[in-house]
């Protein structure tokens, strides 16, 4: 029965390593993780309890059904009417074969009956797009960039004039770094493969001169970057900027903010930690116990009574939005057809606003890595958390697609690190040795069919970062989907 559970919840007892061989995962490890999925297996009688409520999951109908274009929607059930509502509010009936319903021929979101019953249906593209002739471009670190002032690191200042000297020279595309949002301010935490948020981007590259403010003043110069010193200086630059902001621009970045609830959080999440940072905490496990739920009255007090350092944290936010929009229209107007390829990081920091603000629906008590391999023969852990495949499902994938739209909002490619993780992922048991873990299945046939839609929408290329042991059916199906 164990076994059993394991199976359900998606834990792949048995996997192969790179050599071939079989390996088997310890009941003991199989316990431990199951338990940080919220499943409890310390008893037979818990494990019949777990395996009865996963199962009654499989009977309920997704929060999003996705679907190829024209082609049968596995919902699971038999169905003698299903109704499908697109965006512009205009319903339509499906043809259903043998009880199985045909997705819409237009790829899109569309709001779905079946039988009635109320869902969401996502329907994919056959494959990505791709590029309409062969292209060049280089791939580069933004923080080394050296720019016509003098800074400390490079931000997306000194990304829109690199993006103009390489289109000169024929480049259509340029390749960079995550600029997924960071720890306002740490000095210490400033790896982008190791980020807050992988929603949101990273303030300490904002550049207010691409949004029409005043410039930052210019840095001394060093050959190193000194990460401790140009984090916490380039925050307290970012304030002095807010705080000469103009009556009227504050109500228009209040006016374009307004309304988005996790912009909002991410920003209360920030706040949090820039007040509780200096006292010795290093994520939001070690505030005080009230303010880590999101949803607590306290932390709706903090942010009342802390509201301007809120809004500044929401401008920061704007700013580096309005600074990488720039960076893209430049690169287009230099004459790059691609202009930026962003790259999308494997994971997030657990102690980071993703883990705070999505709670059970990120993993907890378990982080990422891989297993034993010649590259690394005791395994990796990197210390980073991710999705719940549970809570994906549960959610609709909102927050993973939310996600994907950040990351291809401001050019016209996206490279997707460690894209095993669309299969699988190897889950560490928080305090154990790496090669305890076991490899975590997720919804592959969905999560790429999503991503094939959203590059549809964005217009952009996918590219699938496929270093290490792959999984089966992997590479066969990210060439169906032109990635």
């Amino acid at each position: 029965m164990l076994y059993a559970l394991a199976s359900a919840a998606g834990i792949s007892r048995r996997w192969r390593d790179v050599d071939g061989l079989e390996q088997v995962v310890s009941d003991v490890s199989l316990r431990t993780i199951l338990e940080a999925l919220g499943h409890r297996a310390g008893t037979q009688r818990q494990v019949k309890r777990s395996l009865s409520y996963l199962a009654a999951q499989d009977t309920e109908l997704p929060a999003l059904v996705v679907a190829d274009v024209g082609k049968p929607i596995a919902v699971g059930r038999p169905c003698n009417t299903a109704v499908a509502t697109d965006r512009d509010g205009c319903s339509f009936a499906l043809q259903v074969v043998d009880c199985v319903p045909l997705a819409p021929d237009v790829p899109g979101y569309f709001d779905f009956e079946l039988d009635g019953e109320a869902t969401r249906l996502a329907v994919a593209p056959p494959h990505c797009p791709l590029p309409a002739r062969r292209q060049w471009g280089p791939s580069l670190q933004i923080q080394s960039l050296l720019g016509a002032r003098c800074n400390a690191f490079g931000d997306f200042g000194e990304l829109a004039e690199a993006a103009e000297t390489f289109a000169r020279n024929g480049a259509d595309a340029l390749a960079i770094n995550p600029v997924h949002a960071l720890f306002p301010g740490n000095g210490i935490g400033f790896s982008p493969y190791s980020p807050s948020s992988r929603r949101f981007l990273n303030g300490a590259l904002a550049s207010p001169a691409l949004a029409g403010l005043p410039p930052l003043p210019d840095n001394e110069f060093a050959e190193l970057i000194d990460w401790e010193s140009a984090m916490p200086q380039r925050l307290a630059q970012l304030r002095a900027t807010f705080g000469r902001l103009p009556e009227g621009l504050r109500a228009h970045i209040a006016e374009e903010t307004r309304g988005d609830a996790a912009l909002h959080r991410h920003a209360v999440f920030d706040a949090l930690d820039c007040h509780y940072r200096p006292r010795g905490a290093c994520g939001w496990q070690d505030w005080p116990t009230r303010y880590r739920n999101p949803e607590s009255a306290s932390v709706a007090r903090f942010a009342a009574k802390h509201s301007a350092e809120v809004d500044f944290h929401l401008f920061v936010q704007w700013l580096a939005q309005a600074s990488l929009t720039e960076v893209q229209r430049r690169a287009a107007g230099a004459g790059m057809a691609t202009g930026l390829v962003a790259d999308l990081a494997v994971g997030v920091d657990p102690g980071g606003s993703d883990a705070w603000s999505l709670g059970e629906d990120m993993l907890r008590g378990l982080t990422i890595g891989a297993p034993p391999d010649p590259l690394g023969p005791l395994g990796q852990n990197w210390t980073l958390t991710s999705f719940s495949p549970e809570g994906l499902r549960r959610t609709g994938y909102a927050p993973w697609i939310a996600m994907i739209r950040a990351a291809l909002a401001h050019g016209g490619g996206l490279r997707i690190d460690h894209a095993f993780g669309l299969a699988r992922l190897w889950v560490v048991p928080d305090c154990a040795d790496s090669s305890e873990g076991a490899y975590l299945v997720y919804p592959f046939a969905d999560l790429v069919r999503l991503l094939a839609l959203e590059a549809h929408l964005a217009g952009a290329f996918i590219v699938a970062e496929d270093l290490g042991t792959s999984p089966d059916g992997f590479s066969g199906a990210i060439a169906q989907h032109h990635m």
